[in-house]
């Protein structure tokens, strides 16, 4: 998408080329923190809801033994 501007770039590899010329390496893995960290907390909140139900309900749930 363009939105509104000129097209800049006519593939993807183009893309990254420009990026990694203009601010290296580490522009490719600039959101990698905050994608990890929503990954830690999403284990977490599904953690917490099963020791609450636990807790709360008396709920265990059965796993299969293979």
């Amino acid at each position: 998408m363009s939105s509104g501007e000129e097209v800049r770039f006519t593939s993807s590899f183009q893309c990254m080329k420009h990026m990694y010329q203009e601010r290296g390496i580490r522009s490719f893995f600039g959101g990698v923190g905050a994608n990890i960290l929503r990954g830690v907390t999403g284990a977490g909140v599904l953690t917490i809801y099963d020791m609450l139900q636990m807790v709360i309900f008396g709920k265990k749930y059965k796993t299969s033994d293979s």
